[in-house]
């Protein structure tokens, strides 16, 4: 079996590694299992994107009655395996290497979906014709078959952790033992593109996984900066609250601590590596998981970021917390509220 380095440039070519084994006729027999009326998603982007991708197509299998194939590949957005982070669900088919030209062949006239092309997001799958579905995507799926919330979450919540991940969240929650009142934070407001994905500068910026695909990345995310969050801290702090901050920047949490003392709790320390060139290697993805898990287990309620998919993960997996904004809604919400917003200012 030959190992292959392949550089992606069309949104269809097959996204290998170095060091990933190539088609084989052994993969051949794996795939030829595969009932006609499979559906295989690819996950796309990081942990957050994929996940919502993967819990809306479980979801659609379950629902419209088709078996499930995940095609679980690794790169600069997230070096984890999916068997680094979870163990395999019963009856699921887990694939880390490219197979869409092996389905194609295999299964004939596919009905291929790509949501990260060019207006290719949200298109409705076709799902109850009885041929074989393949989809690549960083978001939730739209299809005839209709998907609730309620349906993405039951499946986000069955996926069991690896042990390795399991021990992190049984170490960090055995750490807030005693602690009254926990409010979970997440804050995203990392808008430096080239230190959030390491190496994504090194594709083309209209590859689908490039730059352009990260969207208004910037400007989103500055409205996420942790000064936008103080208030509502601020707002819900008392004698016996605590808040467990997950963030994207040691920034935000040592300003935070500066601010609120020893209210600030974190399950991460502000020196771990994955706060710095290492943030997607797989190590650092599991103790991201691991961390999203605990908020979503010991909160009481969360404040979480706006445009992001680990907040939307962190959301699903603590539903029914309530939970709110932290981030600022823009320049409208500072002419509605010119004290906060200078307040913020000087918070900076």
């Amino acid at each position: 079996m030959g190992l292959v380095d392949v550089v992606v440039v069309n949104t269809r070519d097959i996204y290998l590694v170095p060091g990933v084994p190539s088609e084989s006729s052994q993969q051949d027999q794996l795939l030829g299992t595969l009932p006609s009326n499979v559906l295989v998603v690819e996950p796309y982007h990081g942990l957050g994107n994929r996940l919502r991708a993967y819990a809306s197509a479980a979801a659609l299998a379950k629902k419209s009655g088709r078996a499930l194939a995940v095609v679980w590949i690794p790169d600069m957005h997230l070096w984890a395996k999916f068997t680094d982070l979870f163990q395999t669900p019963e009856g699921v088919k887990v694939f880390e290497h490219g197979i869409l030209p092996s389905v194609e062949r295999l299964q004939g006239n596919i009905l291929y979906y790509d949501y990260n092309s060019r207006g290719g997001k949200d298109k409705v799958l076709r799902d109850r014709s009885h041929r074989a579905i393949y989809v690549r995507s960083a978001y939730v799926l739209q299809s005839e078959t209709k998907v609730s919330e309620e349906d993405i979450i039951l499946e986000l919540k069955s996926l069991k952790p690896t042990p390795s991940v399991q021990r992190r969240v049984s170490q960090a929650i055995s750490g807030l033992e005693g602690t009254k009142e926990i409010i979970g934070v997440h804050i995203r407001m990392q808008t430096n593109i080239e230190l959030d994905v390491p190496g994504i500068s090194q594709l083309p910026a209209k590859h689908a996984a490039g730059i352009e695909s990260m969207g208004p990345l910037q400007q989103k995310r500055s409205l996420c900066h942790y000064t936008n969050f103080v208030p509502k801290l601020e707002s819900v702090k008392g004698e016996n609250v605590s808040f467990l901050v997950a963030s994207d920047s040691p920034e935000a949490t040592h300003a935070l601590r500066g601010i609120f003392g020893v209210q600030i709790l974190t399950v991460r320390d502000s020196r771990d590596s994955c706060l710095a060139r290492s943030i997607r290697s797989s190590d650092c993805a599991q103790a991201a998981l691991a961390e999203f898990i605990v908020l979503s287990r010991v909160s009481s309620s969360l404040i979480l970021s706006d445009w992001s998919s680990a907040s939307e993960l962190i959301r699903r997996l603590s539903a029914p917390t309530p939970h709110t904004n932290g981030c600022s809604v823009g320049r409208k919400s500072c002419l509605r509220d010119i004290f906060a917003c200078l307040k913020r200012a000087l918070l900076v």
